[in-house]
């Protein structure tokens, strides 16, 4: 039995008779000129052909195939397993400097709050002793204490804390302190504490007694 029939791409029209195939342009084929089935004879059954991009040398370019194989199922290269790895390697550096970095601002903060807490409290009992009451710290130890007070506070270890105040407050075994009288005034200074890049310093005015924390 036999039957022609045509395909169009976008090269032109081609006419398969017998097993024979021609080429022409699309523009040059009249309508009457289309291929068409032969009567009585069955249309050839259409299959969907299955392409996948295979490169057959590091030189060449992509040519196609019809072996139906999915591109989804090719799994990953060594070097694209590698490239993951190092960026999930730089993100997790990344969040454990922010942590870090995270935890050092906090801890310099509360420990400057502390102190300003202790200055206002040792203000407070000068003014309403009549008094003066000092807040004293012992640069060994990091530590500071309340004259009207027993109680020792602990400063963290990888602070620095530094205190410029009268020469009178300095003592021979590595303590300075700061004093209030019963008006309210002080003998002043400013007190820096440090914890890597962060630095907090706390202005103590002399004549008011007031205190004031910057962040520098």
């Amino acid at each position: 039995m036999s039957y022609y029939t045509h395909r169009i791409s976008k090269f032109g029209a081609g006419v398969f008779v017998k097993g024979r195939r021609e080429y022409m342009h699309v523009g040059s084929i009249p309508a009457s000129m289309l291929a068409k089935p032969l009567p009585n004879t069955p249309a050839p059954p259409l299959v969907s052909p299955k392409f996948e991009v295979r490169k057959v040398n590091s030189g060449s370019p992509a040519l196609f195939s019809t072996r139906g194989v999915s591109l989804a199922n090719r799994g990953f290269t060594m070097i694209e397993l590698a490239v993951v790895l190092f960026i999930m390697v730089l993100a997790f550096g990344a969040v454990g400097i922010s942590i870090s970095s995270g935890n050092d601002a906090t801890t310099i903060k509360t420990a400057a709050r502390d102190m300003i807490s202790a200055l206002r409290y040792a203000r407070g009992q000068a003014l309403m002793l009549g008094e003066e009451t000092t807040v004293t710290i012992d640069f060994g130890d990091n530590t500071y204490y309340i004259s009207t007070r027993d109680k020792v506070y602990q400063i963290p270890q990888n602070i620095q804390v530094r205190l410029v105040t009268a020469e009178s407050e300095y003592s021979q075994d590595g303590r300075a302190s700061v004093r209030f009288f019963g008006d309210g005034s002080s003998t002043g200074g400013r007190l820096t504490m440090e914890l890597d890049q962060w630095v907090w310093r706390i202005e103590i005015n002399w004549l008011t007694g007031l205190i004031d924390l910057t962040d520098a």
